[in-house]
């Protein structure tokens, strides 16, 4: 489904509402908006993995952190935005957001290196989907008003207005 909105106001009941898929695949088409449609293609996520190695690029940025498994340490850089790996050893936790490309030194401690690696999605069955840009669409609609602003210097007076009518 495509959400239009959703949640509750005051004591008003308002359902999450919007349309199914199939219902706009035309004019998304027609607007050349991308869309992924999850009924044949159900895993959108690139899958990340990770890759051992027994020598550790020369860090760049990184946290040192105490956790308790490595399993903990690799979910801190799974759920990082930017992460190159990590190394552990219990309990030092390292985690690596950049690295020198090209450099490698020994890990701390002799613990290995965790390099993240992101995967290609998972491709689906059946012949791949082939994406065809479209015409560009129309502007969008204009948003709401905003609240009403206060005047930091007040605008001068304008010119007198037309006479009023006959007495």
């Amino acid at each position: 489904a495509i959400h239009s909105h959703g949640g509750c106001r005051g004591n008003q009941n308002s359902a999450n509402s919007g349309s199914l898929l199939k219902n706009s695949i035309g004019i998304l088409r027609q607007f050349g908006i991308p869309f992924v449609d999850r009924s044949s293609r159900p895993d959108i996520f690139k899958k990340i993995t990770f890759t051992q190695h027994t020598d550790c690029p020369v860090f760049k940025t990184k946290a040192d952190l105490k956790k308790n498994t490595a399993s903990d340490c690799k979910t801190t850089c799974m759920n990082a935005l930017k992460c190159v790996g990590f190394t552990f050893s219990s309990p030092d936790c390292i985690v690596v957001y950049e690295a020198h490309q090209g450099q490698t030194q020994a890990c701390p401690g002799s613990a290995a290196f965790y390099e993240r690696v992101y995967g290609a999605p998972v491709a689906p069955p059946g012949p791949p989907g082939t994406v065809i840009p479209g015409p560009s669409g129309p502007p969008g609609l204009a948003g709401p008003p905003g609240p009403p602003g206060t005047a930091v210097k007040p605008a001068p007076p304008g010119p007198p207005g037309p006479p009023g009518p006959p007495r």
